[in-house]
């Protein structure tokens, strides 16, 4: 017997299948024709990214949008200009030849992600070799494995199985997965569970232990595996297998029909009722509230209400702190690169606490760069809130580093936020799909910076699919971090340049205006008026200071004459910014 990680529930009986992906032998040549090698690559390049399109769309039609967005992301690692541009730099400073260069970056990546601590990190590297390998496979004319063209029932047994061959296989003759390596949060895992196929991963050398025709059972719960079993054994695993499927289908079933069963024991059918019953969502309720964590439902009238206007909104959210402020007029989007350049940070921590200062409130993911700055800066500002729109559970906030972040959050009167149940496995779907709510629950999105295929350009996408204003900041032409913001304005975004860009524009406008009110804080006209010259300024101020006044008494606080006063005083009344009372007395239009 051998033994695994149970990735995916079930069990499986069948004939192996091992699959061997042909061996890369990369071999370090000095070449003389530079621009055909780099040719060479950027071909393999394109191919490789046709071959991908076509699988994601395959994805999309047979497994659904969360596991097409896997390949999505593999198209992204073949855009990054640190990746493909790292090796042509290579091939032209070193005059190496297209394999070895992207090869040996390759490895540098995968080696700086496998000495992780985080296991979601290390398993990512194994999405830049399935990238990577699959260019280089081009480059060198190797046949990749064809797994569509399965015509028997078998278990299938590899090294480890890329998203690409699980997307691709014909899924009707595979009765489970065997693999050398990978966890549960390992992409094999995810599509078998996804699929709904039993799956042990992490069985080292399970490759060299079967060979093709051997008889197979495991336990894709407890991660059992049985090589050639007698027969005894074989029925065992039969009888286990027919009282999973029994399980499986007895949750669909209402009580009476589950208590009927005759071929599982009273006991159990009794506790499968109790599992599903109100009993059960109660004691989910007290793990919640034990952990302080609130929880709200579509069709509740706290929930976000712009929220629930887009094409796929959560059923539920899971939340920490206050959601009340989502609901107000003011809230939007800042995101941006993960790793900003300094003119990033300057004008992340520069536009997000003036937003803030105006009133505004802010949304982002909590992701290292832009999104933490903008949580960050939004708390250094005089009025505005900040939420968090996490890619995993709240019992296992990501990333670890920016904890400290989410408790401030929550200590200023903000909120962090989920749609995944507690214990819910971290997947790079997940940040994905998260993207559809930081537009979603925002009136407008705000990019600061942006590389040409940055995640941040997914949420744009989202905001656009969804008629949500999307602003910019412009950057240099010959800078990559800049090039998703220049595509954004090309296709139609709004420019920021300054602070008005933003509250002058119809989407906060008419709120801004009447965000000009008294509260109960010091210093406090909750509005931004910088964008008004000089005169109206200080009329707003003097009112600020000494609540509903006369018109002389503004001229002696301003020191500004009559003329100007009265002209200054009309304009903002057709703004609506002030209203006028009995003997020419002015307050605040609240």
């Amino acid at each position: 017997m051998y033994k695994g990680t149970g990735a995916s529930p079930g069990i499986a009986l069948g004939k192996a299948l091992v699959i061997k992906h042909s061996e890369l032998v990369i071999e370090k040549k000095t070449i003389e024709n530079i621009d055909e090698e780099i040719q060479k690559l950027e071909s393999a390049v394109k191919v490789s990214k046709e071959e991908l399109t076509k699988v994601k769309e395959k994805a999309l039609a047979e497994l659904g949008e969360h596991e097409a967005e896997i390949f999505e992301a593999h198209l992204l690692v073949l855009e990054d200009p640190e990746l493909i541009g790292s090796a042509i730099s290579k091939i032209r400073d070193e005059k190496v030849n297209a394999d070895y260069a992207l090869n040996e970056i390759k490895e540098m990546f995968v080696a700086m992600f496998e000495s992780m601590d985080n296991e979601y990190m290390r398993e990512r590297a194994a999405d830049i070799k399935d990238v990577t390998n699959r260019v280089l496979r081009h480059i060198l004319g190797i046949k990749v494995v064809d797994l569509a063209g399965l015509d028997e029932e078998v278990v299938l047994i590899a090294h480890d199985l890329t998203p690409s061959d699980t997307a691709t296989m014909n899924k009707n003759m595979v009765l489970g997965f065997l693999t050398d390596i990978g966890g549960r949060t390992s992409h094999t895992a995810i599509m078998a569970r996804t699929l709904e196929i039993a799956a042990v991963v992490g069985l080292n050398d399970i490759t060299k232990k079967v060979k093709d025709g051997d008889y197979i059972v495991f336990n894709g719960d407890t991660g059992e595996v049985i090589v050639n079993p007698d027969e005894e054994t074989k029925a065992k695993y039969a009888s286990l297998k027919e009282e999973f499927e029994e399980l499986k289908n007895l949750m669909d079933l209402d009580k009476d029909k589950i208590l009927k069963n005759k071929k599982i024991n009273s006991k159990l059918l009794r506790n499968i009722v109790k599992y599903r019953s109100p009993f059960r969502i109660e004691k989910i309720k007290s793990v919640l509230e034990q952990q302080k964590i609130h929880y709200v439902c579509i069709e509740d009238k706290d929930y976000p209400e712009r929220l629930k206007h887009i094409s796929k909104p959560p059923p539920i959210l899971f939340y920490k702190g206050d959601i009340s402020f989502l609901n107000e007029g003011n809230v939007i989007s800042v995101i941006g690169s993960r790793t900003p350049t300094k003119y990033g940070l300057k004008y992340v921590r520069k536009f997000t606490k003036e937003l803030s200062d105006s009133g505004m409130h802010v949304v982002s993911g909590l992701a290292i760069g832009i999104d933490c700055e903008a949580h960050i800066a939004c708390m250094k500002g005089k009025y505005g809130r900040t939420a968090a729109i996490l890619g995993s559970p709240l019992d296992n906030i990501r990333p670890a580093v920016n904890l400290k972040t989410a408790q401030k959050i929550l200590e200023n009167g903000g909120a962090i936020i989920s749609e995944f149940f507690l214990g819910t496995d971290v997947n790079p779907l997940n940040f994905i799909m998260r993207n559809r709510i930081i537009s979603g629950i925002s009136n407008a999105t705000f990019i600061i910076e942006a590389a040409q295929k940055s995640g941040a350009l997914s949420t744009a996408k989202y905001a656009n699919d969804e008629g949500r204003d999307v602003f910019v900041i412009p950057g240099r032409i010959d800078d990559p971090k800049s090039k998703g913001c220049l595509d954004l304005i090309f296709e139609g975004a709004q420019i920021v340049r300054e602070l008005s860009d933003i509250t002058g524009h119809r989407v906060y406008y008419d709120h801004l205006k009447k965000f000009c009110t008294l509260n109960n804080r010091e210093d406090s006209i909750e509005y931004d008026i910088k964008s008004l010259n000089y005169e109206k300024q200080e009329i707003l101020n003097s009112i600020r200071q000494n609540g509903n006044i006369k018109i002389d008494d503004i001229c002696n606080c301003t020191g500004i004459d009559i003329k100007t006063i009265n002209s200054n005083i009309n304009e903002l009344l057709i703004d609506d910014y002030i209203i006028e009372m009995e003997n020419k007395t002015y307050g605040f239009n609240v």
